[in-house]
């Protein structure tokens, strides 16, 4: 993943990811690739991993507060 910021960024963009949940198999994998990646690990990219908890109610609530939050980017997981 090639990522390119204007020389004029002050803060990196925030990147949050909503999970459903974090118990599953696959989930555990995917959130643990993602910390690691070279954006994130540089501080090109300020990533939020969310658990849900595997409630809906929950995984609205924090998707709406990355909104709400004003977040440069939403990755979700159902």
């Amino acid at each position: 993943m090639a990522l390119s910021l204007p020389s004029h960024a002050a803060e990196p963009p925030r990147v949050g990811a909503a999970l459903y949940g974090l118990q599953a198999e696959f989930v555990q994998l995917w959130s643990a690739a993602l910390r690691p990646h070279p954006a994130v690990t540089s501080g090109a990219v300020e990533l939020t991993i969310f658990d849900g908890a595997y409630s809906e109610q929950t995984q609205s609530d924090q998707i709406a507060e990355m909104i709400r939050a004003r977040y440069d980017a939403i990755i979700f997981v159902h």
